[in-house]
């Protein structure tokens, strides 16, 4: 490090020449007292000016170590020349201040280094650090003062999942049980903490001020006992009284104020705007765009809001960006054309090697840009991206597109099969298949709609994708009644379990199906049997979801003064998920197979340890009309903001057949779109198609189509339509299995997909990202699940995999119950660790005892008897999380930090070890938190919790791929002149 530059003092001591001439012509008392009133006045505006100097000058230097921040975060090792170009070359002029002069400026780093961050409100962090030294020389213009400052700093780099939580908005815990925090936490906007039974933190800081609950400076004033204690070296704990907090100034009976007594009697773990802590932002220069919605105009508490947070503005409607910038949620949304560089390279979205957009699948690769080349689509045929949203991507992304641009072959054994269940076969040539067969084939990747568990025994649950075959609720609402559904014969077992209990929804998965022809029989007189083929149910599948308790009981409800654009029909469509299902089991079997085109052949270093590998970030983002654009766009005929597509589209016709239908029958396939004769399949002119169907009622009047809604939609949804094969049936294409003569699965057209069509749009999109099958993330060592069809290899995802959107997500079983969080020592063989990402836009978690026909589409969900069958289990977390929530106003609670991933079931035991980060308000969560008991007793009941921090996430070595970093800085050594 080269020499740091020589000091040059301002000018000391002034001459008045006239005032000394002045003098002599005075008597003696006169010169005497003109002087001294003439030199203090020179002294104290000398002075005044030689402290604006260093004020600026003190900025500057600020200024320098947030630009030096900036730019060793993307050139961590540059030369002194290269500094040398970049500050005084480029950016000296603009970090002047007007009427200054920046006579020297000298910055020189040293070599990055591990080490813990040796003062602040962060010191003994692990980071990555890179020492910098300062010089600067600034002088005033006008009267020539000037300032030297020099300053070494550590700039030290942190990954927010360094932090057991870490919130970037305003922030509040209410625990009921007993919880202790372990690890760090840290808002950028405020706390307000204790818990009924008692909270213990370790070190909580914020940048905003610290509250107990209850105290009125809280924005949801949680009443309770509100126990808090802060855990200290020695174990101990000090308990915080209803006063010791912000601004207390006898904090204690110790005589001492809030600053004084938390850096002494807490040890400094207790540290907010008093102790000068600095919020932690990324290195990004400008504001990022992010994404609108529900919560575009939302604006968080900060310091500017105090003393009483409840005058904050939660819909500044004034300000359409106001909360934009002041938060994390960038980090999660797309790539978008107006993104700066630094701000590009800071999204999920960008960092991830994989992205699934709308049902196709891209590689980062160079020379291709956002979102990247394509290698994979559930389109069939050729395919255009309407690119509504902005985000979408490229022409010629269908499957015959990728075929001919991966010269995948015209064989059907070129063609991969792990990519996803669902395909075509075009005039005998090999686009893409969809010939699964369950007792041979290994599951795909990608399946769309309900899901079913099965137990393969040794602990091997695995949920396949399948499609309701059932379940209504009653003819109240044009529907058909339960009654009226009969049970399957118990020689179909896999059915039988599911549908032998009339009262229950019935779910068929394709893993259980054996044949082409497995069939249930219905005992509803003259309807014919139900076609039960395993391709007919992948495709079926994906014309319905299951409901988000939670969602659905606090949406909209329905009023005469809610008729706007707060359509009170909208409330039971928001609780309406129709998912993209990501098995990670299936995944890590993909990267795994280097064969043809499958996965593993485009990360060869992954799949057998020579050339590129895959950096271990997956991003999945689905996209329908307004959906980046919040309010921007309305449905005039519902007048409600299109940032949630509305399920229950049931406007794509059902051709007739030869022989005509009946109105009824024709009514009944948009419910049961696969049924056949029931006399002779092969025959479907036959008279009884035409028969009346009397048990089946429909209340026409019913503008809400929940009478359509009773087991699926009607349309296929958008990740499987086309631009080319538009209106023609799957069958005709030759999916083996379903008969030819029903055209039940019509390819629909990607064109009317857009609200703006005139007649007939389709609505049915893919609304959440469901991660299932993530039992095993990188086991230590190999795993054989989904009955042994799958092996799960030790070894594929050794730094770690990271699945991110910006829809919200959904879990589904235990997850990463390889990785041992208790065993920090590397040598001990019980070690084994592997970070575990999920970034969302909201995430609720499930168990292993979760099955979707216990929250069907039919019914709302105030259904007691699914709720009474929602029995969730014993369930381990071992997991990062970066997500939004619904921040507490004055009249709702946020739910609080153990609230943060989403229950839907009647929980036992619930144990978390990762990290929980709260990047920004949900932008398609807005429902406010409802818990249990009383009327809201259906969404869910509380578990024993048993949260805590991973220690493996200490270091930087163990984050998850793509991780966000902050950079906080620690003065070793400053002066100035």
């Amino acid at each position: 490090m080269s020499t740091r530059p020589v000091s040059s003092s301002a000018p000391r001591g002034y001459i008045l020449l006239l005032v000394m001439m002045l003098a002599a012509l005075l008597s003696a008392g006169l010169v005497v007292m003109l002087i001294q009133v003439e030199k203090t006045a020179n002294t104290g505006g000398k002075m005044l000016q030689r402290k604006q100097t260093f004020y600026q000058a003190d900025g500057v230097q600020r200024t320098v170590v947030a630009l030096a921040d900036q730019f060793l975060s993307s050139n961590p090792e540059p030369t002194q020349a290269e500094l040398d170009a970049y500050f005084n070359a480029t950016l000296k002029s603009t970090i002047t201040p007007a009427g200054y002069d920046l006579e020297q400026l000298a910055i020189e780093t040293g070599a990055p280094a591990r080490a813990d961050i040796p003062n602040g409100p962060f010191r003994g962090m692990t980071s990555r650090q890179i020492p910098i030294s300062i010089g600067l020389r600034l002088r005033d213009q006008a009267n020539y003062t000037a300032a030297e400052q020099t300053a070494d700093v550590v700039l030290g780099q942190l990954s927010v999942f360094q932090f057991y939580i870490f919130a970037d908005t305003w922030a509040h815990d209410h625990p009921g049980p007993t919880m202790n925090w372990t690890g760090r936490a840290h808002s950028n906007y405020g706390w307000c903490l204790a818990g009924n039974s008692g909270l213990t933190v370790d070190w909580v800081t914020t940048s905003g001020e610290i509250y107990k609950n209850g105290d009125s400076h809280c924005t949801y004033n949680h009443s309770g006992s509100n126990t808090l204690k802060v855990r200290l070296a020695d174990n101990s704990t000090v308990s915080i009284g209803s006063s010791d907090d912000h601004g207390c100034t006898n904090c204690k009976s110790s005589g001492k104020n809030w600053k004084q007594w938390t850096d002494e009697d807490l040890e400094g773990r207790l540290q907010d705007s008093s102790h000068g802590v600095n919020p932690l932002r990324l290195p990004i220069s400008g504001d990022p765009h992010s994404q609108a919605g529900w919560n575009s105009s939302l604006r968080y508490c900060d310091a500017a809001d105090a003393p009483n947070f409840n005058n904050c503005t939660y819909k500044n409607g004034s300000d359409p960006d106001a909360g934009k910038s002041a938060n994390s949620r960038f980090v999660i949304d797309p790539v978008r054309s107006q993104d700066t560089g630094d701000i590009r390279n800071q999204k999920f979205a960008f960092k991830a090697d994989i992205r699934i957009v709308n049902g196709v699948w891209y590689i980062k690769e160079d020379g291709w840009t956002w979102p990247g080349k394509p290698i994979w689509s559930d389109h069939p045929g050729n395919h255009t991206e309407l690119d509504l949203e902005g985000i979408e991507g490229i022409a010629g992304v269908g499957q015959t597109d990728i075929n001919s641009l991966q010269t995948w072959g015209n064989a059907e054994a070129d063609v991969p099969d792990r990519f996803s269940y669902y395909g075509t076969h075009q005039n005998g040539v090999g686009v893409m298949k969809m010939t699964y067969d369950p007792s041979t084939d290994a599951p795909a990747v990608v399946s769309y709609g309900p899901i079913h568990r099965k137990d393969h025994g040794s602990g091997d649950l695995y949920w396949y994708p399948g499609h309701y075959v059932g379940k209504t609720s009653s003819t109240s609402s044009g529907e058909f009644a339960r009654s009226t559904l009969g049970a399957c014969p118990a020689t179909y077992d896999e059915l039988d379990d599911q549908c032998g209990d009339s009262t229950e929804g019935c779910l068929v998965d394709a893993s259980g199906l054996t044949g082409d022809r497995a069939r249930c029989e219905q005992s509803l007189g003259v309807l014919p049997k139900v076609d039960l083929d395993v391709h007919a149910a992948l495709l079926n599948g994906s014309r319905s979801g299951y409901r988000s308790p939670q969602t659905e009981r606090t949406g909209w409800a329905e009023s005469s003064s809610n008729t706007g654009n707060k359509d009170s029909k909208f409330k039971s469509d928001r609780g309406k998920m129709l998912p993209l299902n990501f098995d990670v089991a299936a995944f890590q079997a993909a990267l795994a197979d280097c064969t043809g085109s499958e996965l593993g052949s485009y990360f060869p270093g992954t799949c057998n340890g020579s050339g590129r590998e895959f950096n271990g970030v997956v991003y999945i983002t689905n996209t329908w009309d307004g959906a980046m654009d919040g309010f921007g766009k309305t449905e005039a005929a519902q007048g409600h903001p299109q940032e949630w597509p509305r399920q229950g589209s049931f406007n794509d016709t059902v051709p007739g057949l030869s022989g005509g239908e009946s109105a009824d029958y024709q009514e009944l396939r948009k419910l049961y779109p696969w049924l056949v004769d029931y006399t002779d399949p092969a025959n479907p002119t036959s008279s009884a198609i035409n028969q009346p169907l009397p048990t089946v009622t429909f209340n026409t009047s019913d503008s809400n189509d929940n009478r359509r809604g009773a087991v699926s939609n009607h349309a296929l949804l958008y990740n499987l339509c086309s631009t080319s094969l538009a209106g023609r049936p799957f069958e005709e294409l030759g999916a083996p299995g379903i008969p030819t003569s029903t055209n039940a699965f019509t390819i629909p057209d990607c064109a009317r997909y857009n609200y703006d069509v005139d007649t007939n749009p389709i609505r049915a999109r893919t609304n959440i990202v469901r991660v299932i099958n993530a039992r095993y993330v990188n086991p230590k060592v190999n795993r054989n699940v989904a009955g042994g069809k799958i092996t799960v290899k030790s070894g594929i995802l050794p730094k770690g995999l990271t699945i991110a959107t910006n829809l919200p997500m959904w879990s589904v079983g235990k997850i990463n119950i390889d990785t041992n969080p208790d065993e920090l020592d590397e040598t001990d063989s019980n070690y084994h660790f592997v970070p575990f990402l999920l970034a969302n836009d909201r995430l609720a978690a499930a168990s292993d005892n979760w099955e979707d026909d216990e929250a069907p589409w039919t019914d709302m969900a105030a259904d007691s008897t699914h709720y009474n069958k929602r029995n969730g289990s014993a369930m381990t977390f071992n997991a990062e999380v970066f997500t939004g929530w619904m921040p507490a106003t004055s009249g709702n609670s946020s739910g609080g930090i153990h609230n943060l991933i989403r229950h839907v079931e009647k929980m036992s035991s619930y144990r978390i070890r990762g990290s929980l980060v709260i990047g920004f308000a949900s932008v398609y969560s807005q429902e406010d938190f409802l818990c249990c008991g009383g009327t809201d007793e259906y969404t869910y009941s509380a578990p024993s919790r048993d949260f805590g921090f991973d220690e493996h996430l200490n270091t930087l070595e163990n984050q998850p791929p793509g991780s966000p970093r902050y950079t906080v800085s620690a003065t070793q050594a400053w002066t100035n002149e």
